[in-house]
């Protein structure tokens, strides 16, 4: 009877117990991003909600980007012992503990260092073996596509976030969402150890990265890669600081980020059709167009004009990264470990650079416009894949 049962209603674990291809990331990746939607925008607020100063929520994302550069090469080891799904899993482990200290520094505002350096060791845990399950696993005729499928799942996942963490933060306080979140972190480990990918990697040593990267061919990916992480320490912290200093309401502030991921959601699946017939020409336009966005977003105080200018960002967003996502996958197949090892490293490189400049200039001029100026540099940092499309077209054995 239960066999008949799970004939009729559950053949998919009856007969495929593993989920296929890269569907176990698809789901994770969702919750994940879920969970950081719910939660990214609204932390360098918290800390100055807490007591703490522009100066202290600098030096929290400084002492997590920092540790990165030096916690990448220990965390190697764990993909070749353990394996991805283990280290995804440790990473997820560790969420829990960084949501819960950011729980605690509401009552010990110096339990904010260690939930710094509980982030410095999920990023690099998460983001290697995510990254090794495209380059492992992804169609290459239709790696656009598979980006563009995560990018509708994972946008979706985090469009109404933003808003509802507001709302969660209005009515129930920071504590129940940290707790919603450990919660909502431990949910997401199952889908990985259901999916099929579970390969361990050859170990790496720091000096087999910088031998690659030395190389003229692979020099426009470390300029992409430290503009990436530049634009990311700027969108990532200075933007929601920025919001917050103009309209001083979290719901309003959530409800910006929403409506633009949103928006975004509706082009991905043909934006991942271009990416996969001129990648670099898509990353060419984009990347100039989301440089420009950079120059006006201080120029008007409008909770409308803010709204417009994020959800353009996140539509320019797309045809930024998701080329830049296939060029890198492509490139990796050589040799993957190595170029995502450095691809995390110079990375948070940039990370470190665009928060000590941000820091740097907030401090001598007060001018958003200078700092923001520099997620233009940023961008076209980024282009420079594009522009060197060569680099981008390894042969494949």
């Amino acid at each position: 009877m239960l066999k008949q049962a799970q004939s009729n209603f559950l053949p998919h674990w009856q007969y495929q117990p593993h989920l296929p291809g890269l569907t176990g990331i698809y789901l994770n990746a969702s919750l994940r991003t879920f969970v950081f939607g719910l939660s990214g925008i609204f932390i360098p607020i918290f800390i100055l909600q807490r007591g703490g100063t522009f100066s202290d929520v600098f030096l929290f994302f400084l002492l997590a980007a920092g540790s990165q550069l030096f916690l990448i090469w220990l965390i190697l080891p764990v993909l070749r012992r353990w394996g991805p799904d283990w280290s995804i899993a440790l990473s997820l482990l560790l969420q829990i503990g960084f949501f819960l200290a950011l729980f605690l520094t509401d009552y010990r505002f110096f339990l904010l260092w260690p939930a710094a350096i509980f982030l410095a060791f999920l990023v690099p845990l998460y983001w290697l073996p995510y990254h090794l399950a495209f380059v492992n696993l992804g169609d290459q005729k239709r790696l656009g596509q598979q980006l563009g499928i995560i990018n509708i799942l994972t946008r979706l996942a985090a469009a109404l976030a933003p808003l509802l963490g507001g709302l969660i933060i209005q009515y129930f306080h920071y504590h129940a969402l940290w707790l919603f979140i450990a919660f909502l972190s431990f949910l997401s480990i199952l889908p990985i150890f259901w999916d099929e990918y579970d390969k361990k990697e050859q170990n790496i040593a720091p000096r087999d990265v910088w031998h690659l990267f030395r190389q003229k061919t692979y020099r426009p990916f470390v300029l992409s890669f430290i503009g990436t992480g530049l634009e990311g320490a700027l969108y990532g912290v200075i933007w929601p600081l920025f919001l917050f200093q103009v309209l001083r309401r979290l719901v309003t502030l959530g409800a910006i980020s929403s409506l633009a991921l949103f928006l975004s959601v509706l082009l991905a699946w043909q934006v991942g059709r271009w990416v996969d017939h001129q990648p670099e020409k898509v990353l060419r336009f984009g990347s100039r167009l989301n440089a420009l966005n950079w120059l006006l977003k201080p120029l008007l105080f409008s909770p409308y004009f803010f709204a417009l200018m994020d959800s353009l960002y996140q539509l320019g967003g797309l045809l930024v990264w998701l080329p830049f996502a296939a060029l890198t996958y492509r490139q990796a197949r050589q040799r993957p470990l190595v170029f995502l090892a450095g691809r995390e490293f110079f990375i948070h490189l940039g990370w470190v650079l665009g928060l000590l400049l941000s820091w740097g200039f907030y401090y001598l001029t007060h001018s958003w416009w200078l700092i923001f100026s520099g997620g233009f540099i940023a961008l076209l940092l980024v282009g420079q894949v594009a522009n060197h499309g060569f680099a981008a077209r390894p042969e494949f054995s």
